[in-house]
């Protein structure tokens, strides 16, 4: 059975003044999407940079560079899908009704902790 933020405030003794209204429902789902947005743009954006980007063999250091470069592209990638996990998960609360309420304590998370990191699991 899924239970809702208002079933789940209401079962641990949260207030009223906890709750999200709908306004700020609204304002952190669009930051969600803006994230999920920036991040397949982002990704889109290294693989076409990957796809044009040509390495001279014959020069040793331009290919120490492409191999820095490819580090670094692989480092932001990874950064950038586990960010875009977090991101989808928070979504699908959304759509379960459960958006905004700690995975670990049940509680409802603060709205400032929510709009500084619109994916949390958990209060703290």
């Amino acid at each position: 059975m899924t239970t809702t933020r208002n079933e789940h405030a209401s079962k641990h003794g949260a207030s009223a003044g906890t709750e999200l209204t709908a306004a700020q429902r609204a304002e952190l789902r669009l930051a969600l999407v803006a994230v999920r947005d920036r991040l397949l743009h982002a990704h889109e954006a290294r693989r076409e940079e990957v796809e044009v980007a040509e390495i001279e063999l014959g020069d040793v250091g331009d290919v120490a560079e492409a191999v820095l470069e490819d580090r670094q592209r692989a480092a932001l990638e990874a950064h950038d899908v586990a960010e875009l996990r977090e991101v989808e998960h928070a979504l699908a609360k959304f759509d379960r009704g459960t958006y905004g309420i700690s995975e670990t304590s049940g509680r409802p998370i603060r709205l400032e902790r929510l709009r500084a990191l619109p994916w949390a699991r958990a209060e703290t």
